[in-house]
């Protein structure tokens, strides 16, 4: 029994997480969702990410939705059912990163404190499978390699890492930096070995975090460095020649890689970072730490004299540094950027909770239940209807779905439609492809390349017109703040007088949708403010 309670306990922590979860499976997809969902029926159908559709997103997500698709059939929930069992693999590869030595209350922490601070009902940060969600187990594992001395696997996985999000360097960095002062191992540890602060390794045979100088370029060292290196390029390798072979490789580099980098200079001047910094201490922090204070507090007693060199918690305090830089790139600061730091988290305060003795329990389980004590309403009282205005109003969640559901009842699979905004969900709702390579229209009106790409876009509508246009009047959707934005929206509005007919508009409202959507033509309202307005092409 005793040899059996740690897997009850982590097949209990599991149940709980998909408790906690619960509250997001029945929510709409959101525009994150519906990119990536556009991209993995693209792919089922022998197309091409990047040439054929516009992401800034490294292609793994893609491959991800297209298999849950193939494993819980192609509808929106599919995703989600796989983002949780990414989260459940992430619980169990934190539980057995932290050493047994450290106490069952502290494993228990590591996996429960990740099954509640990945569930927050904070924006978008809990129930979408986001990137984050699938992120998350891939650097688990690599911690868990870098632990245990296999450099080539904890390069693979932070490979993969990386074709999963960009944000994955400054954690590939930070593993990597642990070989740069090996000590010398000449064999891994037998099972009657001493087991001390590492449960699997003794304190002197783990050469990763080791402190000798005199160690400093070892051949050892030299060489797990270069097979970590190995395994990181392995991945992207693969993606590459994928990509190569497909006539997609120009594409992939320029839109997951360098136009990327451009979106994430966009809060680059003073002024922008003054006003985001505000809106994080003001806003966003107070609501991440309402749930996380006690994960905190075990944190910072966990790395206050434990983070030296050659400890567990070394690996503990850079891999969360690492995630935090991972989530402040680019200083966007949406939500769902700082999942990824949660298993970091967990682990650190999983290193407080060994310090507490008697008081472990009692501290891991109050760290575990706050969260589900302070989000009681979202997470088990309010209807989905009710939590998705409050996670995220005045986004167009449920609005986006009746405008799909409308369309897709007036219109056959060979027609095209074209959303101008930030909703590409409705292409995939409404089963119809997009009339041009972009599928979100952001990189056209935030930060073109130029005039001439706003120019390309209206060319390809004019030659020829999608049955069906939605036109956002959201300013976060279709986020014009250039003079090739202001030109392209000109024109599909043009386009939209000259060869279309209005039918409604849906409207996102704080108590609810109100829609006007009808057969019947009717002047369209390009001041009606958060809504999706529809046309026909006449």
């Amino acid at each position: 029994m005793k040899r059996a309670l740690p897997l009850l306990l982590l097949a209990g922590l599991c149940l709980w997480h998909l408790a906690l979860r619960r509250h997001g499976l029945d929510l709409p997809m959101i525009s994150d969702e519906g990119e990536y969902a556009c991209q993995a029926v693209l792919l089922a159908e022998g197309g091409v990410p990047y040439r054929d559709a516009y992401d800034q997103k490294p292609p793994a997500v893609f491959f991800l939705y297209r298999a849950s698709f193939a494993l819980f059939g192609k509808s929106a929930s599919s995703p989600r059912k796989l983002a949780v069992l990414a989260s459940w693999t992430t619980m169990i590869l934190l539980f057995f990163l932290v050493p047994a030595s450290w106490g069952l209350a502290a494993r228990f922490l590591a996996a429960a404190a990740f099954a509640a601070l990945s569930t927050q009902p904070v924006g978008d940060l809990a129930f979408p499978a986001n990137t984050e969600v699938f992120l998350c187990p891939l650097l688990c594992a690599a911690a868990l390699f870098t632990r245990d001395a296999r450099p080539l696997l904890s390069g693979l996985a932070v490979g993969a890492a990386l074709m999963t999000k960009q944000t994955a360097l400054w954690p590939a960095l930070a593993f990597g930096a642990l070989l740069l002062r090996p000590l010398p191992f000449s064999a891994r540890p037998s099972r009657t070995t001493e087991r001390r602060s590492f449960g699997t390794y003794p304190t002197d045979a783990f050469p990763m975090l080791g402190t000798s100088p005199e160690a400093l370029g070892s051949r050892r060292g030299r060489s797990g460095l270069l097979r970590y290196l190995v395994g990181l390029a392995a991945v992207p390798a693969l993606f590459l020649a994928y990509f190569a072979v497909r006539g997609g490789l120009a594409d992939f580099v320029e839109q997951a890689f360098l136009r990327n980098m451009g979106y994430a200079g966009l809060t680059g001047t003073p002024q922008a970072l003054l006003e985001q910094s505000s809106w994080f201490v003001r806003s966003l922090a107070p609501l991440l730490l309402k749930a996380e204070w006690p994960v905190w507090a075990l944190a910072f007693l966990g790395l206050a004299r434990e983070a030296r060199a050659g400890s567990l918690e070394l690996l503990g305090a850079l891999w969360l540094g690492a995630s935090l830089l991972g989530a402040l790139t680019g200083f966007l600061l949406f939500p769902h950027y700082f999942l990824q730091a949660a298993p970091a988290l967990a682990f650190c305060a999983a290193a407080g909770v060994r310090r507490l003795g008697r008081w472990a329990w009692g501290a891991a389980l109050f760290a575990a239940l706050w969260p589900a004590a302070v989000w009681a309403g979202p997470y088990f009282r309010d209807p989905p209807q009710t939590l998705a205005r409050r996670l995220l109003y005045p986004n167009p969640l449920y609005e986006a779905e009746q405008a799909a559901s409308f369309i897709r009842a007036r219109s056959g699979p060979a027609d095209r439609v074209y959303v101008f905004g930030s909703e590409p969900q409705i292409y995939f709702l409404s089963e119809r492809r997009w009339a041009t390579r972009h599928i979100f229209v952001y990189p056209l009106t935030l930060f073109p390349k130029g005039m001439r790409d706003a120019e390309r876009e209206l060319e390809a509508l004019a030659a020829a017109p999608p049955r069906f246009i939605v036109f956002s009047t959201l300013p976060a959707s279709t986020l014009v703040a250039s003079e090739p934005g202001r030109r392209l929206q000109a024109g599909v509005e043009g386009l939209l007088r000259a060869r279309y007919v209005h039918l409604g508009a849906v409207q996102s409202l704080p108590e609810g949708s109100r829609s006007t959507l009808s057969d019947e033509a009717s002047p369209p309202r390009w001041d009606l403010p958060d809504a999706l307005l529809v046309f026909r092409l006449r």
